[in-house]
Order: C-alpha cells, then sequence, then structure tokens
C-alpha cells in the first residue's frame, strides 16, 4: 500500500541502499538472516541495520533509527504490535516490507489497519505484513539464501513467498533465469 506518486520500482528491484530493522545482537532471528542474505547474494548497495545502540551487527553498521537512514528499501522484522511505530520513522523511504507477521491472518485487523494508516501518514509504499520480499537477481534483492541466480526475462508474483522460493529454486536448477 502507499498513496505517493512515484512509481519508480527501480527502488524496489534495485535498491541502492537498505536497511533491515530488528536484527539482534544477542540471539540469531529473520533479521540476522536477511542480513546473511544480502551478504550471500552479493548485494552491492549500502546496507545497514536499524539499532539504537550497536555500533555493528554481523559485521554491518548499524543506525540507532530509520529515520534519516537515507535508505531505498526498508525491510521490518519485529514483532507485530511495533511495526506501526516502524513505519512511522520510515518517512522519505520509498518501499517498506514488513516481514512480520501477526495482524488480519491472526485475527488482530486493528493492528493491522494501524499499519496501513502509518503507511498512509509516511507517504511509504507497503509490502506485506507477513511478507518474504522480492527476489530480483539483477538488483540484488532476494528473500532466498545463498547466491542469486542469473538474472533473466521471467517474473513470478505468489501470494506465498515459500511457494515462491521453491519455484524459483527448482527453476534456476533448471536453468529457468528470474527477473
Amino acid at each position: 500500500y502507499g498513496n505517493t506518486p512515484s512509481t519508480d520500482f527501480d527502488r524496489l528491484f534495485a535498491p541502492r541502499s537498505v536497511a533491515v530493522v530488528g536484527a539482534s545482537t544477542k540471539k540469531p532471528n529473520f533479521g540476522n538472516m536477511f542480513l546473511g542474505f544480502y551478504k550471500a547474494a552479493g548485494f552491492k548497495g549500502r546496507v545497514v541495520a536499524v539499532h539504537p545502540t550497536a555500533p555493528e551487527i554481523d559485521g554491518v553498521p548499524c543506525v540507532p533509527s530509520l529515520a534519516g537512514s537515507g535508505v531505498d528499501y526498508a525491510l521490518v522484522a519485529v514483532p507485530a504490535a511495533r511495526c506501526p511505530a516502524v513505519v512511522r520513522e520510515s518517512a522519505g523511504i520509498p518501499f517498506v516490507q514488513v516481514m512480520s507477521g501477526g495482524f488480519r491472518e491472526m485475527g488482530e485487523p486493528a493492528l493491522e489497519e494501524e499499519l496501513l494508516t502509518a503507511a498512509r501518514e509516511t507517504g511509504v509504499r507497503l509490502l506485506g505484513p507477513n511478507c518474504m520480499g522480492v527476489y530480483s537477481p539483477a538488483g540484488g534483492q532476494t528473500f532466498l539464501g545463498g547466491e542469486p541466480g542469473r538474472p533473466g526475462r521471467i517474473a513470478l508474483v505468489s501470494q506465498s513467498g515459500g511457494l515462491a522460493g521453491e519455484v524459483i529454486k527448482v527453476g534456476e536448477r533448471r536453468g529457468l533465469t528470474f527477473s
């Protein structure tokens, strides 16, 4: 969701910079997993982790909040109740992906409405919630571990990130190339 007039989808499929919100200095979680995915994919842009006090996480530099981070894409992997506040910090970021679940799909429609309101107020385009994200080998976007496949011309849209991941993995093993 988003109400911005921009349709510069390059920042979605080939961001110059990415922030991951929710990586931990204490125990690995989904945020840490995505930091690892960007490293393994050889992401050529700037990657930062958002953490209020840590200077770095898993070798990735930290910024204290999304506000003023100057990134093109933010991936949010924090508990659902915290997601609306994180989205409110994201003004100026074109695309915000909320990986976290626990909204309407779990019987919390009011929390999902609060998330949508936060996206409307800040003018960001929202992917999710409960979203694995975008896979674009040419642009360095991934939600899969390991090195991405060769870029190609096949596009895939799926309601299920798990299913999309399997289709991509099997397809790439069979020589298919995805855009």
